[in-house]
């Protein structure tokens, strides 16, 4: 499938199986790939994490998943994850659009900071005009207000930047 172009996936399950590494890499083998949608994702068999790397995709969609994310796509212009609990760490330097929309966030005083169910962007994202942000924060902690406002530090060069309400009331 070297020409395939766009991708649209329906409930995606993810196996174990013979990997050793925990993190895997979906559809190597599309090279041209621009466009990628997974909607409904779940990983079984102790799997909990998977990587996207496409050096050509320029739009992802992520919706209704359960599991972490690991984005490196240097070419990438819009994305979009709805309610898709887990870590997402995203390297996308030419990110020009950016719809963010967590549903549930929950904070536990046992969880370990990397184990947070919120974005983060490792690279600068210098080139982002529209952000559109909305967390439901289920509890009124300090140290889930921190995250909050750390993501949104992360968003400070944002031409045109949309809170959901619920953010306003936790910060």
């Amino acid at each position: 499938m070297p020409a395939l172009a766009t991708l649209y996936i329906h409930f995606l399950t993810l196996y174990e199986g013979n990997n050793t590494d925990e993190r895997i890499s979906l559809f190597s083998n599309c090279a041209s790939l621009k466009n990628l949608t997974i909607k409904k994702c779940i990983m079984v068999g102790g799997l909990y994490s998977f990587n996207i790397y496409y050096p050509r995709l320029t739009s992802l969609t992520l919706e209704d998943g359960f599991t972490c994310v690991n984005v490196d796509t240097p070419q990438l212009k819009n994305l979009t994850i709805k309610q898709w609990q887990g870590v997402h760490l995203i390297s996308a330097p030419n990110l020009s659009s950016l719809h963010y929309k967590d549903l549930y966030y929950d904070l536990d005083e046992d969880d370990d900071e990397d184990e947070d169910d919120l974005l983060q962007l490792s690279t600068d994202v210098l080139h982002l005009e529209k952000a559109n942000i909305c967390i439901n924060c289920q509890f009124e902690e300090k140290a889930a207000a921190h995250k909050i406002v750390c993501l949104l530090q992360q968003l400070h060069r944002v031409k045109l930047l949309t809170l959901n309400l619920e953010v306003v009331k936790v910060c």
